[in-house]
C-alpha cells in the first residue's frame, strides 16, 4: 500500500505532535483548502456519473452505494438523507457497508477483506441491470467493494468508482471513474480527514444533481420533500406560500389535502384545480413541476411562443429518447449551432413500445428540453425527428400528425433514426476540419441495429434495420439472445456451462427450461429489457470462450452492414468517414475494435471515423435543412 497517494507522509505534518492547537487547526484548514480544487479536476467524471444515475432513475432502476469503514458510513448517510429531501422511497438510494449496520457504528474487523462477501451483499438486494452502482473507495482496492463491483458489472449494470488514488484497482471494475486525489492526510493513512471530506462533496453531487434532473427541486427550492415534523411542515408551508402567494392557512390547507406534497399543493393552487387533477398533470410531465405549470400558460395560444429562430431535433430509440432545443447565430452556417437545452425520456421506438408511449415520450423529451433552456414550451420553425421503427411511411405520417396538433413546429420532418447520425458526424467533421466531409457511412448498434449511407443525389440507402426478428445483427438484443440460446444449450446439455451462462441464469433468476421459456415469451418482457443482458455477455469477454465467439460475430454482423453500403457507393480513393452511434459503439470498445479489425480483412478501411453520441444535435441540422429552399 506504500505507492497509495493516501498512505503517504504530509511533509506539512511531520512535526504535528509538536503544534498548539491554533496550529494544528491552521493546518488543517490549509490542507482542507485544496479539496475543493481536486473536485473541480474530476467535474467532467462527476457530471458524466449523475447523468446516468438520472438516466436509471428515469427506467425504474435503483442506486446503490457500496463501501467499507468511513467510505460505507458516508455512504449509507448519503441514502438516509434522500428521503426526507427529495421524497424518494428508501429503496430507490441504498447504502451498503462492510460489516452490516453494526459498523455504523463499530469497527468490524476484517469485513471489508472479502470479496464474495461484497457480491452476496449486494445479491441479496436482488441488484440487476436496470439498477446502477457506485463503489467508495479511497484506497480503489477495498476487496468488499471490488467484489460488490464485480457482480455489478456481471449483471450487465453501470458502475461508477470513486477512489482518492490515481491507477487504482477499481479501474478494471468501473464504467466510470472518479479519482479526487487529495493528497497524504494530516495523519498519514487516516483517510477520514480530507479523503472522508471529499468523498462527501461527491456524493452530495451524484445524488443531488441525479434528483435535480428528475425534477425534484424548482429553482434552488425543495419541493420534493416529506413533511415528517413540524421544522419540514413549516418549510413546504413557506415554499408553497413562495411560489403560489397564498396564504399560510391556505398552504396548509392545501397540503393536506395533497397529503404533504408541496408540488402537488402548488399546481391545485396555481391551477386552480383539484389534487388529484394536480396528480394527474405532475405525472404527465414525470414530476417536474416547471413543466407541469407552464401547461396552464401554453393551454392559450396567446401565452405560446413563437420563435423563427429556435429549432428541435429529437433522437429515439428503443431504450431512450433525448431531445435537443437550439438555435444557429448563422443560418447558412450549420457549424454556428447552439445547443439551448435537452431533455431524455422513455423509448421512442413506436414499433417496440407502441405509437401511444412513443409519441408521448417524445413530446416528455421536448418538454424537458425547454425546461433546461429555461424557455416556456413553444411553437418553432422546424423540428426533426429521428426516430427507430419509422420505417412506415404511415407511422411517420401518425407521428407527424399529431405533433401539428400539438403545434409544435411550422416545419416537421419525421424519419429513421440514422439520417441524423449521418448530419452529426458531418456536422462534427466541419466543425473540427472547416471542410466538406466526405462520403459517410452510418453505423447503429444498440437495442437494435442498421447502417445507411447517403447518395449525392440525397437518397438513403440502407443495409439491416430489420428488427429483432427478420434482423438487428450485432446489435444489444441479438448479442443477449446468442446468449440465451447458449444457457438453453447448456439446460439442454447439449453444451457446457460457464461463467457467462452461469452469470446470464443468476442474473435473471431462471432455472429450467420452462422459467426461461416463459420470460422470454412474456408480453410484458421488453425488447431493452433483453438487450440489457447484453452487458454481461460483454463483461465475460476475455474469460469466457462463448462471449468471446458471440461478440466476435457480432461485430462481423456489423461490418458486413457496412462493407455492403460501402461496396455500393465506391468511394472515390478509398475515402469515407464512419459515423458510430448506439449504446454497444458508444460505450463497448471491445466491439469496436473488433468491428475494425473486420472492416481492415475486408479491404474496406474508413479514413475517419466519428462517435456520435448526441445524435439529436444532427437531428438540428436536418431541422434547419427543412427551412432552405429545395
Amino acid at each position: 500500500m506504500d505507492h497509495l497517494t493516501t498512505e503517504q507522509q504530509n511533509p506539512d505534518s511531520s512535526r504535528l505532535d509538536e503544534m498548539s492547537a491554533r496550529e494544528i487547526v491552521a493546518l488543517m484548514n490549509a490542507n482542507d483548502s485544496t479539496i475543493a480544487a481536486a473536485v473541480a479536476a474530476q467535474q467532467f467524471a462527476i457530471a458524466e456519473s449523475i447523468e446516468l444515475i438520472a438516466n436509471r432513475f428515469q427506467n425504474g432502476g435503483r442506486l446503490f452505494y457500496v463501501g467499507a469503514g468511513t467510505s460505507g458510513r458516508l455512504g449509507v448517510l448519503d441514502a438516509s438523507e434522500c428521503p426526507p429531501t427529495f421524497r424518494t422511497p428508501p429503496e430507490m438510494v441504498v447504502g451498503m457497508i462492510a460489516g452490516g449496520p453494526p459498523a455504523l457504528t463499530r469497527a468490524i474487523e476484517g469485513a471489508e477483506d472479502d470479496p464474495a462477501q461484497g457480491a452476496a451483499d449486494l445479491a441479496s438486494h436482488n441488484f440487476t441491470a436496470k439498477d446502477i452502482l457506485v463503489g467508495i473507495a479511497t484506497s480503489g482496492r477495498t476487496p468488499y467493494v471490488l467484489g460488490a463491483m464485480q457482480h455489478a458489472r456481471q449483471v450487465g449494470a453501470s458502475v461508477i468508482g470513486l477512489t482518492c488514488n490515481r491507477e487504482s484497482e477499481m479501474e478494471q471494475h468501473a464504467d466510470t471513474m472518479i479519482a479526487v486525489v487529495v493528497g497524504p492526510e494530516i495523519i498519514s493513512g487516516s483517510t477520514r480527514l480530507k479523503s472522508g471530506t471529499v468523498t462527501k462533496l461527491v456524493l452530495n453531487m451524484l445524488s443531488t444533481g441525479a434528483m435535480v434532473l428528475l425534477g425534484k427541486t424548482y429553482g434552488n427550492l425543495m419541493i420534493d420533500l416529506r413533511a415528517t415534523n413540524s421544522k419540514l411542515m413549516d418549510r413546504s408551508i413557506r415554499i408553497v406560500c413562495q411560489l403560489t402567494n397564498a396564504t399560510a392557512e391556505t398552504a396548509r390547507e392545501k397540503l393536506n389535502a395533497c397529503e404533504g406534497s408541496v408540488k402537488q399543493a402548488v399546481v391545485a393552487i396555481r391551477g386552480n384545480v383539484s389534487p388529484e387533477r394536480a396528480s394527474e398533470l405532475l405525472n404527465q410531465t414525470g414530476g417536474r413541476l416547471r413543466i407541469a405549470l407552464s401547461s396552464f400558460e401554453t393551454a392559450q395560444e396567446s401565452a405560446r411562443e413563437y420563435s423563427s429562430t429556435l429549432y428541435i431535433g429529437v433522437d429515439g430509440g428503443g431504450s431512450k429518447t433525448s431531445a435537443v432545443v437550439g438555435k444557429f447565430d448563422d443560418p447558412s452556417d450549420s457549424t454556428s449551432l447552439q445547443v439551448l437545452g435537452q431533455g431524455t425520456a422513455g423509448p421512442g421506438n413506436p414499433v417496440s413500445c407502441g405509437l401511444n408511449l412513443a409519441t408521448s415520450n417524445i413530446l416528455s423529451a421536448i418538454q424537458l428540453a425547454f425546461a433546461d433552456a429555461q424557455l416556456n414550451p413553444g411553437k418553432v420553425a422546424s423540428a426533426c425527428l429521428g426516430l427507430a421503427g419509422t420505417g412506415d411511411p404511415e407511422i411517420r405520417k401518425y407521428i407527424t400528425a399529431l405533433l401539428r396538433e400539438k403545434n409544435i413546429a411550422d416545419n416537421i420532418l419525421v424519419t429513421d433514426d440514422i439520417r441524423p447520425v449521418l448530419e452529426s458526424a458531418r456536422y462534427e467533421f466541419r466543425k473540427e476540419f472547416r471542410t466538406k466531409p466526405p462520403v459517410c457511412i452510418g453505423l447503429i448498434a444498440g437495442t437494435g441495429s442498421i447502417a445507411a449511407t447517403q447518395t449525392a443525389d440525397g437518397n438513403i440507402i440502407r443495409s439491416g434495420g430489420w428488427g429483432p426478428l427478420l434482423g438487428d445483427e450485432g446489435s444489444g438484443y441479438a448479442i443477449a439472445m446468442s446468449g440465451l440460446r447458449a444457457v438453453c444449450r447448456a439446460v439442454d446439455g447439449r453444451a457446457t456451462s460457464s461463467p457467462m451462462l452461469d452469470a446470464l441464469q443468476n442474473q435473471l433468476k431462471l432455472a429450467g427450461h420452462f422459467k426461461i421459456k416463459h420470460w422470454i415469451y412474456d408480453p410484458s418482457t421488453e425488447k431493452k429489457e433483453i438487450a440489457a443482458l447484453a452487458g454481461v455477455v460483454f463483461y465475460h469477454y476475455e474469460s469466457d470462450e462463448t462471449a468471446a465467439q458471440i461478440i466476435a460475430c457480432a461485430a462481423e454482423e456489423l461490418a458486413g452492414l457496412v462493407t455492403s453500403l460501402y461496396h455500393r457507393l465506391q468511394p472515390n480513393n478509398g475515402n469515407w468517414l464512419l459515423a458510430m452511434s448506439g449504446g454497444l459503439l458508444i460505450h463497448q470498445p471491445v466491439l469496436r475494435q473488433k468491428l475494425f479489425e473486420n472492416l481492415d480483412r475486408l479491404g474496406c478501411t474508413p479514413t475517419s471515423t466519428i462517435l456520435v453520441n448526441r445524435p439529436a444535435i444532427g437531428g438540428l441540422g436536418l431541422a434547419l435543412s427543412e427551412m432552405k429552399p429545395g
